[in-house]
């Protein structure tokens, strides 16, 4: 009778091996796809902005370009929308927030250490949502 309990090692190893393999052929699928779309959607943009004046409506979808809208300012510009929202009695601070992105700015372009532990010391709750997605090896991020 063999003992299994000294093929489970050998199992778990050849399973993970596959495994590895099967997730190297599937990154670099999705790599290739990625590429291809963003080709596909060079070209198609490319069609649509020459060829039906910007936009091209099939079955219910439209394509086209459409306008992502964020806002800018000052810090005094800021403060003065800050004032007149609470005028309204508008909590403006329920409407602002802090993006990891900034905090990494500030720590870089101001020197401040503003870590983890300091903003929730101070009241903030951390946000964290997990999403599926590939980045570089040595990124912080």
């Amino acid at each position: 009778m063999t003992n299994s309990f000294t093929l489970d090692p050998a199992r778990k190893e050849l399973e993970r091996a596959l495994a590895a393999g099967r997730a190297a052929a599937l990154t670099k699928e999705i790599e290739r796809l990625k590429t291809a779309l963003k080709l596909s959607q060079d070209e198609l943009k490319k069609i649509v902005e020459e060829q039906f004046e910007g936009s091209l409506r099939l079955g219910d979808e439209i394509w086209g370009k459409f306008p992502s809208v964020s806002w800018k300012g000052s810090s005094e510009v800021v403060r003065m929308l800050c004032a007149a929202l609470a005028i309204d009695n508008v909590d403006p601070y329920e409407y602002i927030s802090i993006t990891e992105a900034n905090l990494k700015k500030i720590r870089k372009e101001k020197g401040l250490d503003i870590n983890e532990e300091f903003m929730e010391n101070i009241g903030f709750k951390k946000s964290i949502i997990m999403r599926f997605d590939n980045k570089k090896a040595d990124s912080e991020e």
